[in-house]
């Protein structure tokens, strides 16, 4: 089962305005998120990353929004990506490990399909 989705209230460097989307950026998770992370663009647009996260594995999804309004990233493609980034050296239980935590992201997932 998904971890509980707990954000932090607020941000470092979010103002009183930027509070006003709070609501709709967490209204948009997807039922498999545990993670939620803002950042605003140089434009003013907020870009944000819902995200599973379950021991070395993060299987993320992106998206945009303007003005309250939220558009999908990469047109709502999920990513994985492996804690420790490209080229992780693995002994055979940690290989086992991620293996494991695999099937429960892949699993998470499968709640919203």
């Amino acid at each position: 089962m998904a971890d509980t989705l707990t954000p932090a209230l607020r941000p470092d460097g979010w103002t009183d305005a930027d509070l006003a989307y709070r609501p709709e950026v967490m209204a948009n998770a997807p039922t498999w998120c545990n993670h939620v992370a803002v950042y605003f663009e140089l434009d003013g647009s907020m870009g944000i990353e819902y995200s599973y996260r379950h021991g070395v594995v993060e299987v993320a999804v992106g998206a945009t929004s303007d003005s309250g309004i939220l558009t999908p990233m990469d047109g709502g493609a999920r990513f994985l990506f492996f804690a420790g980034g490209d080229g992780i050296k693995v002994t055979p239980d940690e290989l086992r490990e991620y293996a494991a935590d695999l099937l429960v992201a892949a699993d998470a997932l499968e709640l919203q399909s």
